[in-house]
């Protein structure tokens, strides 16, 4: 006689797993792109604070003042960069899933911040201030570590479920 029991709870383990497994994901991709954020802002120059305050994670939607139509960065721009709001998505809808692929975006919203990124020509034209690349160096350090953050994760998860040992 087969005791049918213990690959019963595998199946139905396994199965949860599978309806959980986007949330998982997600969760894990939001993780990583709260880390970029706050390597970026540690290493964010500041005067103000301005700049510092404006990063988010997401995809930003502008608004003409006074209209409804939301926009992303490139259609603001295509319009002559006409005076406008941001609205930004809540944490939970930062993740923009196109078939099998997700992506989140990581913004700032000051219009200097891609000078202070790659740097920029003086105002007199005479010389060339070197950008910072704080958002490009928290990315790779952030991207070389997704290998090793989502195996302990996924070993976690699957733990979790008595999938893995």
């Amino acid at each position: 006689m087969f005791d049918y029991n213990e690959f019963k709870k595998f199946h139905k383990n396994f199965t949860e797993m599978q309806s959980e497994l986007e949330n998982f994901l997600e969760l894990f991709l939001l993780e990583m792109a709260e880390r970029v954020i706050a390597r970026t802002i540690q290493r964010t120059p500041t005067d103000t604070g301005a700049l510092r305050a404006t990063w988010g994670i997401g995809s930003v939607q502008f608004q003409q003042l006074g209209g409804t139509q939301g926009w992303t960065a490139q259609e603001w721009q295509s319009r002559g960069s006409p005076d406008l709001s941001a609205q930004t998505p809540p944490a939970e809808q930062a993740v923009d899933k196109d078939g099998i692929y997700m992506k989140v975006e990581v913004f700032n919203l000051m219009e200097y911040s891609s000078h202070v990124e790659f740097g920029h020509r003086t105002v007199s034209g005479n010389g060339f201030v070197p950008g910072r690349y704080m958002l490009a160096i928290s990315l790779d350090e952030i991207t070389s570590q997704m290998p090793t953050r989502f195996s302990n994760s996924w070993r976690e998860f699957m733990r979790e479920r008595g999938l893995a040992e």
